[in-house]
């Protein structure tokens, strides 16, 4: 099979392990007193699964192969830049001079 392929297991070892990863740390700190409360199972799960979704939804940076296989051609078309108007400045005339 194709670790490509969204079937294959390969396809989600990093989302696995981001979830055992970010599980285990919040059940380290859930066993700090010895014990595991509901509240802080209920935080286990939420943490494993979050990560899991959170690594499984974003894809992988493109390599080099992928990227060459992929050629994109993009057309571009030169627009004229807009002629600029020729605008003489004002003279500068102060008005009151607070030298007197």
């Amino acid at each position: 099979m194709n670790p490509q392929n969204p079937l294959h297991p390969l396809a989600y070892m990093k989302a696995i392990a981001g979830a055992i990863i970010a599980g285990l740390g919040v059940l380290y700190i859930a066993l700090s007193d010895d014990r595991v409360t509901a509240q802080e199972a209920v935080a286990v799960a939420v943490a494993a699964l979050s990560s899991f979704a959170t690594v499984w939804g974003i894809p992988n940076a493109p390599t080099k192969e992928t990227v060459s296989k992929s050629t994109v051609t993009v057309e571009t078309s030169r627009v004229p830049a807009p002629e600029q108007a020729s605008v003489e400045p004002a003279p500068f005339v102060p008005e009151n001079d607070a030298r007197g």
